[in-house]
């Protein structure tokens, strides 16, 4: 009788040390968890914080340039700018919302041609065609041209070549290649003149093309803007 009580005893002893053992592995085990998940809270705020000085608004034209509309993998369909001229696109404008993109150059200026490789930028081109009407003007263009009901025609004296036009446009400043937005309602928002990288073209682009302009001026957007081209 008293080894079967000693058995019992024994059993009993064994039994209490493994609950005790099983409640201090769990003990444990949540601990750790607890720690795994501080960890990985305090991992989300760390990186939260690694990108607070990006904007945190919802329009992707404002802060990384997803307005250029491509897939994942950026395999634009249309890379090549769809130019047309002036009354052309004052047309088209009609028949659309999008604002006009002009563009002023000179043939003989080199400024303007180096605009051709901006031009070239697959991004550019892309954004352009999806959001403005482009169109180009030659500053030394030798036919009359009518804008909101009023011939322009070529200056052809002694020291001035240059289409009314052009002069009208860029507020009678003769410097190429110049740039004007041209709103939906067929009013001249900005005068932009030089040449300009394809950073800054783009950036340029976006701000008018996004609305932006009727936010914020145009250095707060520059700073928290991401292009396609940077």
């Amino acid at each position: 009788m008293a080894a079967h009580a000693k058995f019992i005893g024994t059993i009993i002893l064994l039994l209490t040390g493994f609950i005790s053992f099983s409640q201090i592995k769990a003990t444990k085990n949540r601990s750790l968890q607890e720690e795994v998940n501080v960890e990985f809270s305090a991992g989300s705020v760390v990186f939260n914080e690694a990108h607070s000085n990006k904007p945190t608004n919802t329009d992707s034209t404002r802060t990384n340039g997803e307005s250029l509309k491509t897939d994942s993998a950026h395999n634009y369909t249309d890379t090549i700018i769809h130019w047309v001229g002036v009354e052309e696109a004052m047309a088209l404008q009609q028949r659309s919302s999008k604002p006009v993109f002009l563009f002023v150059y000179a043939n003989w200026c080199r400024w303007c041609k180096t605009m051709e490789e901006v031009w070239s930028h697959k991004e550019i081109a892309h954004y352009i065609n999806q959001n403005f009407i482009a169109a180009k003007f030659n500053c030394e263009q030798k036919e009359p041209l009518t804008y909101k009901n009023r011939e322009y025609k070529l200056i052809n004296e002694e020291k001035t070549y240059v289409h009314e036009f052009a002069l009208f446009m860029l507020n009678y400043r003769q410097t190429y290649p110049g740039f004007c937005i041209i709103n939906s309602q067929g009013n001249v928002v900005n005068v932009k003149t030089g040449s300009m990288d394809a950073a800054t073209t783009e950036t340029y682009l976006n701000y008018y093309g996004s609305g932006s302009y009727r936010e914020m001026p145009f250095e707060e957007f520059e700073d928290n803007f991401y292009g396609k081209t940077h």
